[in-house]
């Protein structure tokens, strides 16, 4: 055996007993040695979901840490007694689980949640991390977790700020495996582009949520029964493999079969973050980029006829909420409305190709279920599952409501859509 060899055995020895991996739920040495999982839930109740708080917290504390995963939650409520922090352990009574009590937070400030999210990495140190938001969404327009008592929100700039503090302030660079919104309409292009150098995998709901939220029982469940599940024979997918890679594919899976029977039109997909700008074959941003210079193009042919057979494709889709439309359903009726152009057909078929190759399909324990989530519902475009919402106001009033706030859009400028849209509407306003 080389000097050379021997060394970097004794180096990697040494670096294993100094962070073992914990074998009890509670060590007294936490810090001392890394588990799987962290789970950091940024519960924010400052508003009219304060008494879900509780009941999501119930259904974890039926799971609770495990030896692989913690469960770390802040919770705010629209009482005056404060922040509260947990250590969710499996118990019935939710004071054995209780950390500290902060004084009141304002859980629509970034530095709250990067305070959270730095005592969670610092103290309960992990493999892998996922990152939660828990509170109301308004996608890119509106931003995340609301706090009435404050009057503040996060924006979507500010919540990418944060998770940039705590990966380069407490992780190295590195990006933490799993970014999720247990929130409505932040499934967004938009938002998902913002969040794209942060995290992984990005997971969410395009349309709106019950407001009881994830089956966070479920959930947790698969986690702690799974904290490292390797890749299963026979199954491959470009976005990768391994405990981050198992768990983001299977929470939609999770979340869609939860709540099957209970909302028709429930939505939940995880996107590959790594796909949506690659260099070595065209990602989501060349792709809509490509398709904006056709359609401009096709604007300029016939500037009467045109226009109209655009914001025709935009009515046929699914509005999940006001100027945020079903990308994929937009695309299938823009090609049948624009069959005759070729430029505009390949490329509407390049973002399509995009859009596979960034969002994860669930691996359904049933076929037909399977089917289900994609084909018998979804408004025959499988968009149960696989809804993401891209800025397409349907008419001019809509335009000029939504252009200030989504003006600087970076996915929006640097594609053209934005300009795209600007001579959409300037099209449609001629005598």
């Amino acid at each position: 055996m080389s000097r050379a060899l021997l060394l970097f055995i004794v180096v990697l020895a040494s670096t294993a007993l100094a962070r073992p991996l914990c074998q009890q739920t509670v060590p007294s040495t936490r810090l001392a040695c890394d588990k799987q999982w962290t789970v950091l839930v940024y519960m924010n109740g400052d508003n009219d979901l304060a008494p879900h708080t509780f009941a999501d917290l119930k259904e974890m504390s039926r799971v609770g840490s495990s030896p692989a995963v913690d469960i770390v939650v802040q919770q705010d409520t629209d009482d005056s007694d404060g922040s509260r922090r947990y250590h969710v352990r499996k118990t019935k009574n939710l004071a054995d689980s209780h950390l500290a009590t902060l004084p009141e937070q304002d859980s629509g400030s970034m530095q709250t949640l990067i305070d959270f999210l730095a005592f969670g990495v610092k103290n309960y140190p992990a493999q892998h991390y996922m990152v939660i938001i828990w509170s109301h969404g308004t996608g890119y327009a509106g931003g995340i977790s609301p706090d009435y008592s404050s009057g503040s929100q996060l924006s979507i700039a500010q919540l990418s700020t944060a998770l940039e503090y705590l990966q380069y302030v407490h992780l190295q660079g590195r990006k933490i495996d799993i970014y999720a919104s247990d929130a409505c309409l932040m499934q967004s292009l938009e938002v998902i582009y913002a969040l794209r150098q942060r995290a992984r995998y990005i997971i969410g709901s395009a349309n709106r949520e019950q407001k009881q939220g994830w089956p966070y029982q479920e959930i947790l469940q698969y986690l702690t029964t799974h904290p490292s599940r390797a890749q299963l024979a026979g199954v491959s997918h470009g976005a990768g493999t391994g405990a981050a890679y198992w768990l983001a594919n299977e929470i939609p899976h999770l979340y869609l079969q939860h709540y099957f029977d209970r909302d028709t039109w429930a939505t939940m997909n995880t996107v590959v973050a790594t796909e949506i700008a690659r260099r070595d074959r065209q990602g989501l941003r060349q792709s809509l980029q490509r398709l904006s210079q056709a359609l401009r193009v096709f604007l300029r042919r016939d500037p009467f006829i045109h226009p109209l057979q655009i914001l025709a494709a935009v009515n046929n889709s699914y509005q999940f909420a006001p100027a945020n439309r079903d990308l994929k359903t937009f695309l299938a009726q823009l090609q049948t409305l624009t069959a005759r152009d070729s430029a505009v057909h390949r490329a509407s078929r390049a973002v399509q190709d995009a859009l596979a190759q960034m969002v994860l399909r669930p691996e359904a324990s049933d076929p037909r279920k399977h089917h289900r989530y994609f084909h018998s519902r979804g408004f025959g475009y499988g968009t149960m599952a696989a809804g993401l919402t891209l800025w397409l106001p349907s008419h001019r009033e809509e335009f000029m409501a939504t252009q200030k706030t989504f003006a600087q859009t970076p996915l929006l400028q640097e594609t053209g859509w934005y300009q795209l849209q600007v001579e959409l509407f300037a099209a449609t306003n001629r005598d």
